[in-house]
């Protein structure tokens, strides 16, 4: 009973993964796979989560980890998992370039504001997404991205979700706006 039930389970995963992992996009960092679930038609804008992950993960492990792409279909959300970039690092763990805290400790110059704000506009231009219901879904590493992603982009993103992780560790100059505004 327990191989029929581990059978019929990856069967389902990887159904609902062909269906899902049906689109691409391109930032600039290599092509990522969206998460567009079966029954999406376009003719309703879809929130679209952005899911970031911890360091030395990268998008598609932080999704198997938390299993977000299976649920898109049931709530009609988008997501894409994008990757960090490869430290030098032994095993080259991947990361975020997310404050002076965490974790680009070889002080590599990217920018990854605005490679994810790219992503979401890629995502945007192939779908149609709810500018109202743009999420940062971010653990660890990520959840310090979702920090700056929110500080730096707040007229862009509805809302972060925090897993594990913080803000800066001191204050913030000010970028042009009051907190919730343009």
């Amino acid at each position: 009973m327990r191989m029929l039930r581990t059978a019929l389970a990856t069967t389902v995963l990887l159904t609902a993964s062909a269906a899902v992992h049906a689109q691409t996009v391109d930032a600039g960092r290599g092509a990522l796979p969206v998460t567009v679930p079966p029954g999406y038609s376009g003719d309703v804008a879809a929130p679209l989560i952005v899911l970031l992950h911890t360091y030395s993960n990268t998008g598609a492990g932080q999704d198997q980890y938390m299993g977000l792409s299976a649920l898109a279909d049931a709530y009609g959300f988008i997501m894409v998992a994008p990757d960090g970039t490869p430290s030098a690092a032994d095993g080259n763990p991947r990361f975020w370039n997310a404050s002076r805290a965490c974790c680009n400790w070889e002080g590599a110059n990217l920018d990854d504001v605005e490679y994810i704000s790219g992503l979401v506009e890629a995502v945007k231009a192939k779908n149609r997404i709810d500018e109202k219901r743009v999420f940062i879904l971010g653990h660890s590493n990520g959840a310090f991205m979702a920090h700056r992603l929110a500080y730096e982009r707040s007229a862009d993103i509805a809302a972060i979700v925090s897993l594990a992780g913080a803000d800066e560790t001191g204050a913030r100059p000010a970028v042009g706006h009051e907190l919730g505004g343009t």
